[in-house]
C-alpha cells in the first residue's frame, strides 16, 4: 500500500567514511537529528575497521539492519559485488548517493558503480554534472547539494591584532594542496605589491610551504572542532581547481563553507563553481594567473568590495544550499522510495 504522509519510515544510512570526513558528516551524519521531523527514523551503520573481526561484526550488523530498513541509503560506498548481490537481495530499496565523480577512478570502480546505478531505485548527486553522468544508466535522479548547516556556521565580525594583514585562506585535505601550488605565481606577485601585508593561511592535515614564493604562510592543522574558528579568521577564500573531469565533478563545498561565513570567495571557473558563485555578485571567478591576481589584489585594496561579496555570498547559501532547503528534498526522495513497490 502507498504511504501516508503520516507513515513513518525506516532508513538505514551506509556512510562511506567517519564523521571526521566532510562528505559523509554533511550528506549522512548531520541529517540524523533533521530527518525524524519528517517522519523518518534514521540508523546509520558507522564504517568498519580494518580487521577481519570489524569486517565480520560490521557484516553481521549490516545483514540486521537491512531486515529492518524500508529504504537504504548507500553514500558513495563501492561494496563489493557479492556483498552487494546480497545486500540487493535483502533489501532493493537502495537509494544511491554520491558527490564526486568516482567513475573518474579507474575502470574497475566505474564499473561497479554503472551496476549500482543501473540497480538503485533512486540516484541522489551532489550537482548536474553527476547528474547528466547518472542519466545514462536511470531516470530516478536528484540533485541535492551537499548543505550547509547555517546554525553552525555564523559569520562573526573581524577581529585582528594587526587590521593591516589580510588574510587568504584555503581548507583541504594535504593530497589536494597542489591546487594551491598552481598559484604561487599569483602570491609571489601579491608579495611584491603588498609585502608581509598579506597573508596565506592553510587549513589542512599536513603543513604547506612553497617553493620559492616570500609570501607568509600560516598553517593551521585540521580538526574539526577547531574548523569553524579557523575559517571565520579569514578575510578571503580560495578553491582553485585544475579544469579536469573529476574537478568538474566536485560539489563546491569548500567554497559553500567560505559563502556562509561571508567571506569574500574566489574559485575556478571548473564545474559547479560556475553554477554558486556569480562573478562579481556573490563572489569572483578566476582562471588564469591575470585574473586571480586581478581578483585577489581587488579584494585586499578594497574591504568594502569584501563585504558586499561576503554578505551575498551568504545569503546564497541561506536561499539553496543549506539543511533547510536540502532536507525536505531528501525526505521526499526517501519516502517516495520507500513507497515502491
Amino acid at each position: 500500500m502507498p504511504l501516508s504522509k503520516t507513515d513513518h519510515i525506516k532508513v538505514l544510512f551506509l556512510p562511506l567514511t567517519s564523521l571526521q570526513y566532510a562528505s559523509s558528516r554533511y550528506r549522512v551524519y548531520n541529517y540524523a537529528n533533521k530527518l525524524p521531523s519528517y517522519g523518518i527514523k534514521v540508523r546509520i551503520l558507522h564504517p568498519s575497521a580494518y580487521k577481519f573481526s570489524a569486517k565480520a561484526v560490521y557484516i553481521f550488523r549490516l545483514l540486521f539492519n537491512l531486515c529492518w530498513a524500508d529504504v537504504v541509503v548507500i553514500q558513495k560506498k563501492l561494496f563489493r559485488l557479492p556483498l552487494y548481490l546480497l545486500i540487493r537481495l535483502l533489501n532493493n530499496r537502495i537509494v544511491f548517493d554520491f558527490d564526486d565523480a568516482i567513475y573518474a577512478e579507474g575502470d574497475q570502480v566505474k564499473k561497479m558503480l554503472n551496476r549500482v546505478l543501473k540497480s538503485s531505485r533512486h540516484v541522489i548527486v551532489g550537482n548536474r554534472q553527476l547528474e547528466n553522468y547518472v542519466r545514462g544508466f536511470t531516470a530516478s535522479i536528484t540533485c541535492i547539494a551537499t548543505p550547509i548547516d547555517l546554525q553552525v556556521f555564523i559569520p562573526v565580525p573581524k577581529e585582528h591584532s594587526d587590521s593591516s594583514v589580510v588574510t587568504i585562506g584555503w581548507m583541504g585535505l594535504g593530497g589536494n594542496q597542489y591546487h594551491v601550488e598552481l598559484l604561487e605565481p599569483v602570491f609571489e606577485r601579491l608579495y611584491r605589491y603588498k609585502g608581509n601585508g598579506v597573508q596565506l593561511m592553510v587549513i589542512s592535515n599536513r603543513n604547506f610551504r612553497f617553493r620559492n614564493c616570500q609570501l607568509p604562510v600560516v598553517n593551521i592543522e585540521w580538526s574539526l572542532s577547531s574548523e569553524l574558528e579557523s575559517l571565520q579568521s579569514i578575510d578571503i577564500g580560495i578553491m582553485p581547481l585544475t579544469d579536469d573531469e573529476f574537478s568538474r565533478g566536485k560539489c563546491s563545498f569548500k567554497a559553500l563553507q567560505y559563502m556562509s561565513l561571508s567571506v569574500a570567495t574566489v574559485a575556478s571557473p571548473v564545474g559547479m563553481n560556475c553554477d554558486v558563485i556569480h562573478h562579481g555578485e556573490n563572489g569572483l571567478l578566476a582562471e588564469t594567473e591575470e585574473e586571480w591576481f586581478n581578483a585577489l589584489s581587488d579584494l585586499i585594496e578594497n574591504p568594502e568590495l569584501r563585504k558586499k561579496l561576503g554578505l551575498e555570498a551568504r545569503r546564497t547559501v541561506e536561499q539553496e544550499y543549506c539543511y533547510e532547503v536540502t532536507t525536505p528534498r531528501l525526505a521526499k526522495v526517501l519516502r517516495q522510495a520507500a513507497s515502491l513497490e
